[in-house]
């Protein structure tokens, strides 16, 4: 579980294996109030696909990461590009999760150089965030947790899953998790869209709450060479609970660029 000084925060990030610099890397970027450990399930695609790099990264502010995190999408989409300027990686691949998401769209029209392709999980132009959840998660985080583990999963979920969804969230900053939420409701891509030109593969839940599949299926419409995939049976964290079907698609979209 190696760390690196970036922008002056010391980051941590999963890396699995050496980083092999003459192959391209793929990123995973969580989501707002979450860490790497979104995707644990994504942690072994390494076993799978050996003609990749892949990396989890712990935002600031969140997981293992130092500092109190940012308050705008673009301060991320910003940190994002000096951690791949400071790991000398030349060509890489974006997979961003709900928050994730919305940095991954940023950085693919502010940073396009060396970004081969991009998948948006969960997200959409813009994520509306009730006022009320960003206060209840500044000013009464359990009940927040509590929120938010009933939305982000589909009504099959073991509920052994969304207990751990809630532990990991109560153990975050509310402060930050408060600041990526108002973060997301503030900030829209939409008229950005048009200009990512990299192959994108959009995935979302059959029974998505928080991003609702309209969100999806606007950055279809909007992003060009881009595919959309609805996985049955999941909600929000897509990747944790249909993580097969999830992991099988991500490898095909690899497989392609």
């Amino acid at each position: 579980m190696p760390f690196e000084i970036i922008d002056g925060i010391k980051t941590h990030f999963h890396l699995f294996g050496t980083l092999e610099k003459d192959l391209p890397v793929v990123i995973f970027i969580h989501g707002a109030g979450q860490s790497s450990h979104c995707w644990k399930y994504q942690f072994r695609l390494s076993e799978k696909l050996d003609n990749y790099n892949f990396i989890f990264i712990d935002l600031p502010g969140h997981g293992k990461s130092d500092s109190t995190g940012f308050k705008t999408i673009k301060e991320y989409s910003d940190f994002i590009h000096s951690f791949i300027k400071k790991m000398e990686i030349k060509e890489y691949v974006l997979v961003g999760h709900s928050m994730g998401g919305r940095i991954t769209q940023v950085s693919l029209v502010d940073y396009p150089q060396n970004v081969i392709g991009s998948v948006l999980v969960g997200t959409g132009p813009r994520i509306r965030v009730t006022r009320h959840a960003i206060e209840l998660a500044r000013k009464s985080f359990k009940d927040f947790a509590d929120m938010a583990a009933e939305n982000s999963f589909s009504k099959s979920s073991p509920l052994e899953l969304k207990a751990e969804f809630k532990e990991l969230l109560l153990k975050s900053n509310p402060e930050t998790a408060a600041n990526d939420l108002a973060a997301c409701n503030e900030f829209d891509t939409t008229d950005i869209l048009l200009k990512i030109k990299v192959p994108t593969y959009i995935i979302t839940g059959e029974e998505e709450k928080l991003a609702p599949i309209k969100n999806s299926l606007r950055l279809k419409n909007l992003i060009d060479n881009s595919r959309m995939e609805i996985i049955k049976g999941a909600g929000h964290f897509v990747m944790l609970e249909k993580p097969d079907e999830f992991n099988k698609s991500v490898i095909n979209f690899l497989n392609i660029l």
